[in-house]
Formats: C-alpha cells, structure tokens, sequence
C-alpha cells in the first residue's frame, strides 16, 4: 500500500494499530510466554523496516523504541 500512494501514504492508522497489539500481547501474555511474542513483534519490524517501507519509517522507530517493547525485549535472557 505505501509503494502504490507513496507521499499520501498515512502511516498512522497502522502505527496505532501495531502499537495496540503490542499493548494487547503484552497485556495478555504471562510473563514466560512474553519472549515468543516480543520476538514475534520483532520479527514484524524487522520486515517493515525502512529500506522496505520508506513511509513507515518514522512510526517504525517509536515502535522500535517503544516503552513496551525495547526495555522488555532488552530484559530477556
């Protein structure tokens, strides 16, 4: 979709949909399944990076650097 629109690409309603399924995974899941679903999500950014994504690219760095996301994805062993 953002290849097609380019500069009208709106990258908010995505990036509010992502972050509240962040905020549900995290939410929803115990603490030992917790690494499985950051992982998941990580695994999710890493295909909508950037390079992949120009439009995104501002909503991909406060996902990535989300309070949900960064420091628990730093916690684990």
């Amino acid at each position: 979709m953002a290849k097609k629109r380019k500069a009208a690409f709106n990258s908010r309603p995505f990036f509010r949909f992502l972050v509240g399924l962040l905020h549900e995974v995290v939410n929803a899941c115990g603490d030992d399944a917790q690494p499985d679903a950051l992982a998941a999500f990580a695994a999710t950014l890493r295909q909508l990076q950037p390079v992949a994504c120009p439009a995104f690219a501002f909503a991909w760095l406060e996902l990535a650097s989300h309070r949900l996301f960064m420091p628990k994805l730093l916690m684990v062993r």
